[in-house]
This record gives structure tokens, C-alpha cells and sequence, in this order.
């Protein structure tokens, strides 16, 4: 019987946008989704305040 073999990803071969989930819109949330959006990384927040939400969907 093989053996499963780790897989390993190398970034050369990384195609796509990395996909962020945020939890908390706060202040260092925010920033840091903020921050991590410029390096074309695509972040979706979670939070229990939907007008907070609402404010920052764009």
C-alpha cells in the first residue's frame, strides 16, 4: 500500500489571490484588512454588527 505524500505548495506556483477571513471589524481588524487588501489579497470580515459590515462593503 503507498503512503499519502504531503502536498507542498511553492509560491512561484500560486496563481490566485490568497483569500483572508477576518473575524472582528474592529480597529485592528479593519486596519489589518485594510493592509492586507492593498497586497492584492482578497479579505472577507465577519462580524455581528451587519451596519458595520454594510458600512465597509464596497
Amino acid at each position: 500500500m503507498n503512503e499519502a505524500q504531503p502536498m507542498t505548495y511553492h509560491a512561484s506556483r500560486i496563481t490566485h489571490h490568497p483569500i483572508v477571513c477576518i473575524i472582528g471589524s474592529g480597529y485592528v481588524g479593519l486596519v489589518t484588512g485594510a493592509c492586507l487588501t492593498k497586497l492584492a489579497n482578497e479579505v472577507t470580515f465577519i462580524d455581528v454588527d451587519s451596519e458595520k459590515l454594510a458600512a465597509i462593503r464596497w
